[in-house]
């Protein structure tokens, strides 16, 4: 059983992140499926004073980390089992779990009050962690802190569960992006330009084909997260040096205009050109 301290510790700035897989080092297992139930319960808990409402709608999405089936699987159980809705997004990247709260198309389809993205950013593949989005932006670290302080603290009704609806969004999030290019350029402003993209074994593949190559960029050469979505137990963090020194060497050797290099949840990237 967790007590708060044990909760408190898993913030790191505003997100939540600690070691979920075991058998890496002698570290103990901190972010478990029972920590992910309880936060999730809070954040609904968080949603429902900010908004005001009685029941409110959670998106979930996750990078391809070993250890996000369970965790995901508890997330959804904390937000259904108080009896609001989860809408479960598949393979993301944080950015997009921010973006389909306010992208008018997604809110034609399935509107949400807020979200999360299971992902432990650049840290290595024995950890993992929780985004939280609003409609305003990212949670703040005071705000974390609260939602910490619920999920160790607070009595969570129990009542009907909640149900589960399926709607995946990294597809309409590429023609989004699209969309914004073009309107802000032309249809094709990447023309004639070479751009190589390493995924970094993350959820970020798709910007290659589905956002670069559609704005006029070749992208051959690039490499891509596993196509069949597989998860994976590795995943090079941008700023890692070695993933950095080879970019550089595929962009000098293939001549393109520019590399970008991803970390596994596509918050951050490394640029060279």
């Amino acid at each position: 059983m967790m007590n708060l301290q044990d909760y408190l510790d898993l913030r790191i700035g505003n997100d939540v992140v600690g070691v979920a897989l075991e058998g890496v080092g002698s570290e103990p297992v901190v972010f478990t499926k029972e920590a992910a139930e309880n936060i999730a319960k809070a954040f609904c808990v968080w949603l429902i004073s900010r908004t005001g409402k009685t029941q409110v709608r959670v998106s979930v999405g996750y990078d391809p980390r070993l250890s996000a089936p369970p965790l995901c699987s508890a997330i959804l159980n904390g937000i259904t089992a108080t009896g609001h809705t989860a809408i479960v997004t598949g393979l993301a990247t944080t950015p997009s779990m921010l973006a389909l709260l306010n992208d008018q198309t997604r809110l034609e389809k399935v509107a949400c009050d807020g979200s999360i993205m299971l992902t432990a950013g650049d840290s290595c593949m024995c950890r993992n962690g929780m985004k939280f989005f609003a409609k305003n932006g990212a949670l703040s670290e005071a705000d974390v802190t609260e939602l910490l302080t619920l999920a160790a603290t607070y009595t969570f009704a129990t009542t009907k569960p909640g149900p589960i609806e399926f709607k995946p969004y990294l597809d309409d999030y590429a023609a989004l992006l699209v969309q914004n290019a073009q309107a802000a350029s032309c249809e094709q402003p990447l023309l004639s330009k070479k751009i190589l993209v390493d995924a970094g074994n993350g959820t970020a593949g798709f910007f290659a084909e589905k956002v670069l190559k559609k704005l006029g960029a070749d992208v051959s050469g690039s490499q891509f997260l596993n196509p069949d979505g597989n998860f994976i137990n590795r995943s090079p963090s941008c700023t890692d040096s070695e993933a950095q020194t080879a970019l550089c060497k595929a962009v000098k050797d293939a001549g393109a205009d520019f590399g970008i290099l991803f970390n596994s949840d596509a918050s951050n990237a490394y640029i060279v050109n």
